[in-house]
């Protein structure tokens, strides 16, 4: 209703709200002055006329405005349960449910989904060089790449910290990997300018896709992707990996 309402306008609905109160007001008039056994004359019609006229736009006012601005502090509440305001990717619990949704649709298509779970390389160090100022710096800049780097179809999203997560509906584990390495080399070629300084990082990123051994449910897909992410930490960083659904160790790329 409130939406209609935003839609609409305050100008269309005052004149809405208006023209239903005189012809309510009217109707009124006509029914008790019969009821009475009086005839309506011109006097009480325009009564019956100007009252709403007056009263319904100062009173109709108030009240869209105030529904306008209860739909937009919704909208606004749900951006922000929606979205992370650093970065302007999902949420983590908003990129989970999306996630299970991706994750039901390639179960009945029996399609591959792939996970790609992203660590700012060194971030604590980065946050003690150039302060916490640098830092959001440095993740609103991954947020932007990830943004414009990412399909249509794809999912991103902030899951905490410096860490981040892509949904790849759709892409097998080649394809994801090669998203993947791309990403990890746009990032390692990015200069933050943050107070006349240019800021280098690099992340690390560990990759898992649906259909292996183990994965029986979104939670160990996610969770395995998490443990590729680690084994890319620990061989070195700045680098790609996948998991493994052999041994749960490392492919490094």
């Amino acid at each position: 209703m409130r939406q209609k309402i935003t839609r609409l306008g305050r100008p269309r609905l005052l004149a809405l709200i208006t023209l239903v109160a005189v012809i309510g007001s009217v109707t009124i008039s006509v029914v008790v002055n019969t009821m009475i056994g009086r005839a309506l004359d011109s006097g009480g019609i325009f009564i019956a006329i100007a009252a709403p006229v007056i009263l319904a736009p100062s009173i109709g006012w108030y009240l869209i405005g105030l529904m306008m601005r209860i739909h937009q502090l919704e909208e606004e509440a749900r951006t922000i349960a929606t979205y992370d305001m650093l970065t302007n990717l999902l949420t983590r619990r908003a990129f989970l449910t999306s996630c299970e949704s991706a994750y039901q649709i390639a179960r009945r298509n029996k399609s591959p989904l792939s996970v790609a779970y992203i660590d700012i390389d060194n971030f604590k160090k980065l946050n003690d060089t150039y302060g916490h100022g640098g830092g959001d710096e440095v993740l609103k800049s991954l947020g932007l790449t990830i943004n414009k780097y990412k399909r249509a179809s794809d999912l991103a999203g902030r899951i905490g910290g410096e860490e981040f997560a892509l949904a790849f509906p759709d892409t097998n584990l080649e394809g994801a990997l090669h998203m993947a390495e791309k990403l990890c080399q746009m990032a390692r070629n990015s200069r933050v300018a943050y107070e006349n300084k240019l800021i280098e990082y690099t992340i690390s990123i560990g990759v898992n896709t649906s259909g292996k051994a183990g994965d029986g449910d979104l939670y160990q897909i996610l969770k395995h992707s998490d443990e590729a992410l680690y084994q890319a930490k620990r061989a070195g960083k700045n680098r790609v990996v996948a998991y493994q659904e052999e041994t749960g160790t490392d492919s490094s790329r």
